[in-house]
């Protein structure tokens, strides 16, 4: 049921990607733009995969320095507008207790899965923890 889980949770990211593509790219939004769209990019991220893991390391990193370059411009921008003593400020009362358990258990997901790519780690009992740090 794990590795069902993470074909159908790992499908969705190429297919929120090209949702998110639409709203610059028209043409992605239906019909055989799509398709052939949501095909390239599969084939894309499996090529990647068969490429290896250091191939797939660098890519997840280029990704994630992209991804997080406009919060951290945003938080620039936003310094001026801080206000610590709002940060103690807590009503648990309003607190939506199923989203926050289901954003934190997707979040927490696959972290036990990095038995999976040990075999691929150069020292992984140094390197693992290291990098799970």
């Amino acid at each position: 049921m794990k590795w069902l889980s993470g074909v159908i949770d790992n499908v969705l990211y190429p297919v929120l990607f090209l949702d998110y593509l639409k709203s610059g790219v028209p043409a992605l939004g239906r019909g055989a733009t799509r398709a052939f769209a949501v095909v390239g990019l599969m084939a894309v991220l499996t090529l990647l995969s068969y490429r290896g893991l250091t191939v797939v390391g660098w890519v997840a990193i280029c990704l994630g320095v992209f991804s997080l370059l406009p919060f951290f411009v945003m938080g620039l921008i936003a310094l001026p507008r801080l206000r610590p003593a709002r940060w103690l400020v807590i009503d648990l009362h309003n607190v939506d207790w199923n989203l926050y358990l289901n954003t934190l258990f997707w979040n927490l997901n696959y972290w036990d899965s990095i038995s999976t790519l040990a075999g691929e780690v150069k020292n992984p009992d140094k390197t693992l923890p290291k990098a799970l740090f």
